[in-house]
């Protein structure tokens, strides 16, 4: 092992024998010493590691930086406290061959002028999700939804289609204050039974009227 000494701190190199807690016990080429982290060590230690230690008198020494993982294991970085990444300019990229994963205990909070996510697949679950905006605008081949209940309350409501289908197996019911259906071509309307009634009139008008 190489060492580097002066009167006041001896640097060296040495091989992690176990970790008690935030204590990390390191053979090096003067014994077994009893070191800490120190700040500025990235990755966090773990038996076998090669690490570089500095001692600083009989009961002071820290871990500065893990030179080689003798496995070859997946690295931690643990960090005590709030933490904080930050680019005062240029970009911050996240980068994975295979799978990128967040995680939290608590809440995971994403703020910026312009989100954007692009993926040849999604997929959300959430117990409870709401969102909140000015506009929402979609544009989409197909769109399935399947649900027990669907409720909504809109002031106003425009759709305009090219054809529309719809099954309804038991009862449907529509209140209004004034109901206008008007076609190009046909009217059409059938059931086994069929009731109209009015309180006041019922009128029917047309060039041709047909009853039974």
């Amino acid at each position: 092992m190489n060492k580097i000494a002066n009167d006041l701190m001896t640097l060296s190199t040495g091989s992690v024998l176990a970790l008690k807690g935030k204590t990390i016990l390191v053979q090096s080429e003067s014994g077994v010493v009893t070191a800490d982290r120190a700040a500025g060590c990235l990755l966090d230690p773990k038996a076998g590691d090669k690490v570089l230690v500095s001692i600083l008198g009989e009961n002071e020494a820290y871990v500065l930086s893990v030179l080689k993982r003798a496995d070859g294991s997946g690295k931690t970085i643990t960090f005590d406290g709030d933490t904080t990444f930050c680019v005062a300019n240029g970009e911050l990229n996240v980068l994975a061959s295979e799978k990128v994963n967040i995680g939290s205990a608590g809440e995971v909070s994403v703020s910026a002028t312009t989100f954007g996510l692009t993926a040849m697949e999604g997929k959300v679950v959430a117990d409870n999700m709401s969102f909140v905006g000015s506009l929402f605008s979609g544009n989409v081949k197909v769109v399935k939804l399947f649900a027990k209940t669907f409720d909504s309350i809109i002031e106003r409501l425009s759709q305009r289609l090219k054809r529309s289908y719809r099954t309804v197996e038991e009862t449907e019911t529509v209140r209004a204050d004034m109901i206008h259906y008007r076609a190009g071509t046909a009217f059409v309307a059938h059931g086994e039974n069929t009731i109209i009634t009015a309180k006041n009139n019922i009128k029917i008008n047309g060039d041709l009227i047909q009853l039974g």
